[in-house]
């Protein structure tokens, strides 16, 4: 199996009620690779 792809899907309950950030995550994992130490935890899955 190789991975090809990682997206991130925002999903809520509404009776969970939990302070975060969910963009913040979906830039932490789908962020670009800018250079060699900088890149998304997707970016580091693919492949």
């Amino acid at each position: 199996m190789k991975i090809t792809k990682v997206e991130a899907l925002y999903l809520r309950q509404p009776e969970v009620k939990v302070a975060s950030a969910p963009l913040a995550v979906k830039g932490a994992i789908q962020g670009p690779y800018s250079h060699s130490i900088t890149s998304g935890l997707g970016q580091l899955l693919i492949g």
